[in-house]
C-alpha cells in the first residue's frame, strides 16, 4: 500500500470538524458536498482575509513612503538650517579659519582669516606651505621645526603661540595658530585650522617690555618659593647687583636682617592672594650698605608668582629722620623757653602782688593830693603789668603743656553774670547796655572748668567794652546734646559775644587769634593790651573740646560777634 502524503493543516482542522481524518472519509454525496462547501467557504475566507492583508500592506507601504518622503525633505531642511547657521558663525568668527584636504590644499577659508592674510580670496589649489620666493601664503615658526604640510600629514592636533604667517604683501604676520584633523572612519580626510592675529598683542608687550627696562623704579617678577624671575635694570643701578646674582639666591638673604619677619609676614599675605601697598624694607647693597624701598605688589595665585613695584625712598627717609630731630629739638627748646617764662612770670608775680598791695595800703594813709596820685599812678601801672604777666604765664603753661583743667561742678548761668559783673563798671562809664541770653535747653548744673570758662568770657567781654563807644555787648548762651564715649549726660555749650563796637576788617581776621598779634600797631597805642588774650582764650576752647571764631563785616557800629563752643 502507497503511503499518503501529509494533509495541509487547514484541510486537517476541517476533517477535523466533520469528525474525519485521512483514514476515515465521507461515504456518500451529500456528506460530500458538505465537507466540499466547507473547504470551499474556508478558502473564501483564506483569500478575503489574504486580501485584506494585501490591502493593509500595501496602505502600510504608501503611508510609510509618504512619511519617509516627509522626514528625508525635514532632515535637508534642518541640515540646510544648520549649514546655514555654521557658515554665519564661521563668517563672524574674530579669528582666522581655514579647511584644507589631506594634502594641505586650501578648500575654504572665512573672511577673517582672508583680511588677516591680505587675501580677498584664496586662488584655487592653494596649499599652505613654504616657498622661498615669498609667494602664496606660508606658516613660519620661530623655531623652524615644523611646517605646515609636516603638521597635517601628521593627522593630530598641533598648537604653537608663537608662529609667522606670510601674508599677500609678503609681511610676516604674528600669529598663534591650532591645526586639527578632519576624520572619517579612522582616515583623515583633511584638517582645520584656526589662527589668532598677535599683532596687537606683540605691540603691548613690547611697550610693556620698554616701560618695564626704562623705568625708574624697581619691577620684578618673583615665585611664591622666594625667587626674583625677572627684573629690570634698576635693581642693578640701585643695588649693585647684578640681574645673574639677584637670581641665583633668595631674595629675603638681601634683605636687612631686622627687616625679614616683616618680610615673610608680607610674603604670607601675597602667597593668600592679597595685595602689599606700601611696605617698607632695606635691600642690601654690593657695596655693603642698605637702601631703602618702599613696595607695592599684587600676587597671580593661578600662576604662583608676584608682580612688585618698588621705589627708592632712602634720600627721602632720611630727610625724614632729619626733619624728625629737628622737630624735637625745636620742640624741645621750646617746651624749655615756655617752662623758663612760666617760671620766671611766676617770679615776677609774686613782686608785683606786693607792690599792688602796699600801694593800696599806701592809699590808706594821709597824703597829699600830688601823693596820692603818684600812688594811684602806680597802682594802676602795676594792675596793668600784673595783667599782662598773667596773660604771658597762662599763655607759657598751655604752650609747655602743663595747663590742667579742673572737674567740678558749676553753674552755667552764675558763671557768666560773674563775668558780666567784672566789665559792668567799665560797661557803666561808657553808658553801654548789658545782656544776657540763656536758652532753656541749657542745664542749670555742669561738671568743667569754670575758672577757666569764666576767664574766656571775661575776656572777650573785656574786648567788646573797649572796643565798643555805644550802644550794647551781649552773652547768648545754648546748648546741644551729644554721644561722647559713654557719657550719657554730655552737653556742647555754644557762646555768643556780640558788640556794637568798631568791629574787625574780614583781611584782619587771620591775625585775631595769633600770639602777640593785634588788628594793627594803632589797635595797641590808642587800646592797649599783649595780644594774648584771644590766643589764650582761643586755646583754652580748644582743651576743653571746642573751638572759637569770629564773625564781623568790619563796619563801625555794626561790630562783632565771637562764637566759642
Amino acid at each position: 500500500m502507497t503511503e499518503n502524503p501529509p494533509l495541509n493543516r487547514l484541510l486537517q482542522r476541517q476533517l477535523k470538524k466533520f469528525g474525519l481524518d485521512a483514514t476515515r472519509l465521507p461515504t456518500d454525496a451529500a456528506e460530500w458536498e458538505r465537507f466540499v462547501g466547507r473547504i470551499s467557504r474556508a478558502y473564501t475566507e483564506h483569500d478575503q482575509g489574504r486580501q485584506l492583508m494585501e490591502r493593509s500592506l500595501q496602505v502600510a507601504s504608501e503611508e510609510m513612503q509618504q512619511l519617509y518622503v516627509r522626514l528625508r525633505e525635514s532632515a535637508e531642511v534642518r541640515v540646510a538650517e544648520e549649514r546655514d547657521k555654521l557658515r554665519g558663525v564661521i563668517s563672524s568668527l574674530g579669528s582666522g579659519l581655514a579647511v584644507t584636504d589631506r594634502l594641505g590644499v586650501i578648500q575654504t577659508m572665512n573672511p577673517e582669516g582672508l583680511r588677516m592674510l591680505g587675501l580677498e580670496a584664496v586662488p584655487k589649489g592653494t596649499s599652505l606651505h613654504v616657498l622661498d620666493d615669498g609667494g602664496g601664503l606660508a606658516l613660519r615658526r620661530s623655531d623652524d621645526e615644523l611646517h605646515l604640510p609636516e603638521a597635517i600629514l601628521t593627522g593630530k592636533t598641533v598648537r604653537h603661540e608663537d608662529a609667522h604667517f606670510l601674508r599677500a604683501s609678503g609681511a610676516l604676520l604674528p600669529v598663534s595658530y591650532v591645526i586639527a584633523p578632519i576624520d572619517e572612519e579612522g582616515e583623515m580626510v583633511g584638517a582645520t585650522l584656526i589662527f589668532v592675529d598677535l599683532s596687537e598683542r606683540k605691540r603691548v608687550e613690547e611697550e610693556r617690555d620698554r616701560s618695564f627696562t626704562m623705568s625708574l623704579d624697581l619691577l620684578c617678577v618673583a615665585n611664591f618659593e622666594g625667587y626674583f624671575t625677572r627684573l629690570n635694570p634698576a635693581f642693578e643701578r640701585i643695588l649693585g647687583w647684578t640681574e645673574e646674582e639677584l637670581m641665583a639666591r633668595p631674595f629675603i638673604e638681601f634683605v636687612h636682617p631686622d627687616d625679614r619677619a616683616r618680610t615673610t609676614k608680607a610674603l604670607e599675605r601675597l602667597t593668600r592672594g592679597l595685595p602689599v601697598k606700601d611696605f617698607r624694607n632695606r635691600y642690601t647693597t654690593r657695596q655693603g650698605g642698605y637702601r631703602v624701598l618702599s613696595w607695592s605688589a599684587v600676587p597671580d595665585t593661578g600662576n604662583g608668582v608676584t608682580f612688585a613695584a618698588a621705589r627708592d625712598i632712602t634720600e627721602q627717609e632720611r630727610a625724614r629722620v632729619l626733619l624728625q630731630e629737628a622737630k624735637e629739638a625745636a620742640e624741645a627748646t621750646t617746651q624749655a623757653k615756655s617752662e623758663f617764662l612760666a617760671n620766671m612770670s611766676h617770679e615776677i608775680r609774686t613782686p608785683m602782688n606786693a607792690v599792688i598791695g602796699m600801694t593800696g595800703l599806701l592809699l590808706d594813709t594821709t597824703l597829699t593830693g600830688e601823693q596820692k596820685e603818684f600812688v594811684e599812678t602806680i597802682r594802676r601801672s602795676g594792675d596793668a603789668l600784673l595783667a599782662i604777666i598773667n596773660d604771658i604765664l597762662d599763655f607759657s603753661k598751655i604752650e609747655s603743656g602743663h595747663m590742667v583743667l579742673e572737674q567740678q561742678p558749676y553753674d552755667v548761668r552764675a558763671c557768666v553774670e560773674e563775668a558780666l559783673d567784672l566789665v559792668a563798671t567799665k560797661a557803666a562809664d561808657k553808658n553801654l547796655e548789658l545782656i544776657l541770653r540763656v536758652e532753656p535747653s541749657v542745664p542749670a548744673r555742669l561738671v568743667g572748668d569754670i575758672t577757666r570758662l569764666r576767664q574766656i568770657l571775661v575776656n572777650l567781654l573785656s574786648n567788646a567794652v573797649k572796643f565798643t563807644e555805644f550802644g550794647e555787648v551781649a552773652v547768648e548762651v545754648g546748648a546741644e546734646r551729644v554721644a561722647v564715649g559713654d557719657g550719657e549726660g554730655d552737653y556742647e555749650l555754644k557762646f555768643c559775644v556780640r558788640d556794637t563796637g568798631i568791629g574787625v576788617p574780614k583781611e584782619s581776621q587771620d591775625r585775631l587769634f595769633r600770639s602777640f598779634s593785634q588788628v594793627d600797631a594803632s589797635t595797641t597805642r590808642r587800646f592797649g593790651g599783649t595780644g594774648l588774650g584771644l590766643a589764650i582764650s582761643k586755646r583754652l576752647a580748644e582743651l576743653m573740646g571746642g573751638s572759637m571764631w569770629i564773625q564781623s563785616e568790619g563796619i563801625p557800629n555794626q561790630g562783632s560777634r565771637f562764637f566759642f563752643t
